[in-house]
Order: structure tokens, then C-alpha cells, then sequence
């Protein structure tokens, strides 16, 4: 009874002792990033993937005709842009691409030279993208850029030279 007895003390001793430390570490666990003013990451929203247009309802414009789909020209306000002669239709997010935008400046071009070098100056936009040698930093950011558009955006149609060889 006595062993029992002294048994007992010294666990409630070591349960005395660490119950405090075992208290704190969970205590630290669970609140320690909101403490130190860490904030959990952010989610990414998920967004469905952009209808999916089938390739014989694309249409074909020539980069006169892409221009009055500037998101102001055209009375239904339409506003697409061509990547790699693949023309996006970016009319529901006129933040960024509507006339007033962030981007603005790339609705109704050929942007392909523009994204590739993450640039808005005009002499990047509507350049006809197969017209210059970008190097493999280039090539790489307008792949990522074209991927970008391709996964948020529905590609409706391509950008051709002239409507008689359709």
C-alpha cells in the first residue's frame, strides 16, 4: 500500500509538473500564428473553366476587323484580344480590359508581343507576334500568358490575314 501510495504522489508530481507546459504547447499550437500576426494563405477562388466554343463556330477576323471590339466601338461592347492569333473573348471582365481598365489598352489588338514581354507600350501591341524572334525568356512568359487566357477566358475564333482565304 505504501509503494501504491508513493506511486501515486509522483505521478500527480510529474502531471502537476507538465500539465502547464502541455497547456502552453497546445495553447501555442493553436493561436501562436494569430499571436505572431501570421495570417492563415489565402484560397485561391476557383473559377469554372471558360465555355468551351466549338472550333466550327469560331469566327475569323482580320486585326481591322478585331479592332472595333474594343469594349466602346460596337453597341453590344464586345471586347476581345488576340494571343498568338487566337481571339479571346474578355467582355466579362471589363475591369481590366473594358475602355477604362487596367488593360484597356489591349482590347481589339494582337497582344501576343505585349504579354511576352509583360509591357503596355504601344509599340509591343498589334505587332504581328510571328514577325519577331523573341528569345526563350520571352517564349516561355507568352506561353504562360496564352495558358492564363485560355483557362479563364473561351477562345472564339482566330485572327487571319484576309476573309477571302477562309
Amino acid at each position: 500500500q505504501n509503494f501504491l501510495k508513493k506511486m501515486s504522489d509522483e505521478i500527480m508530481e510529474w502531471f502537476y509538473f507538465l500539465s502547464p507546459i502541455l497547456l502552453m504547447t497546445a495553447f501555442w499550437f493553436m493561436f501562436g500564428d494569430k499571436i505572431l500576426g501570421r495570417r492563415e494563405p489565402e484560397r485561391r477562388r476557383t473559377e469554372p473553366p471558360p465555355k468551351k466554343v466549338d472550333p466550327k463556330d469560331y469566327i475569323f477576323l482580320t486585326k481591322e476587323q478585331l479592332k472595333e471590339f474594343d469594349g466602346k466601338t460596337r453597341e453590344d461592347k464586345k471586347t476581345y484580344l488576340a494571343i498568338k492569333n487566337d481571339i479571346f473573348d474578355v467582355s466579362g471582365n471589363t475591369d481590366m480590359y473594358g475602355p477604362e481598365g487596367s488593360y484597356g489598352c489591349f482590347a481589339g489588338k494582337e497582344v501576343s508581343i505585349a504579354m511576352a514581354k509583360n509591357s503596355t507600350k504601344p509599340e509591343d501591341i498589334n505587332t504581328p507576334y510571328e514577325s519577331v524572334k523573341l528569345n526563350i525568356s520571352y517564349t516561355d512568359s507568352l506561353e504562360s500568358w496564352y495558358g492564363f487566357f485560355e483557362g479563364k477566358y473561351p477562345m472564339i475564333g482566330k485572327v487571319v490575314e484576309d476573309k477571302k482565304n477562309q
